[in-house]
């Protein structure tokens, strides 16, 4: 029975392996949209365009805003979603792992004795 499951967990790591080599760009973080509204003098409200800006965590885990052109907005969402899909491979592959290591056999290293 542990074998069997050690055989499942290698083949789906290597697949999670194979999947985020095939990923390309990423990015980590979300794409916010953002209108200015002004009241004029004359009671009349203006809400220009919208714009787009990139929020991602920095380093020290601070929230960190880029803005993002209109005609790059696609490509940056593009990358966002790729981002996501990452973020769920890397935690199915922790927590793969982490099941592997602690199986009987999965460790390997005393696998002989």
């Amino acid at each position: 029975m542990d074998t069997a499951r050690t055989e499942f967990i290698e083949k789906r790591l290597e697949e999670i392996r194979d999947a985020v080599a095939a990923l390309g760009p990423i990015l980590v973080g979300n794409i916010l949209t953002g209108r200015n509204r002004k009241v004029r003098k004359d009671g009349s409200v203006y809400v220009s365009k919208p714009y787009y800006s990139f929020q991602y965590r920095n380093a020290a885990g601070r929230r960190v805003q880029r803005r993002v052109l209109r005609g790059a907005k696609a490509g940056v969402a593009r990358m966002v979603a790729q981002g996501r899909r990452f973020t769920g491979l890397q935690a199915e592959y922790a927590a793969l792992s982490n099941e592997l290591a602690l199986l009987p056999d999965g460790g390997k290293k005393n696998a002989a004795r």
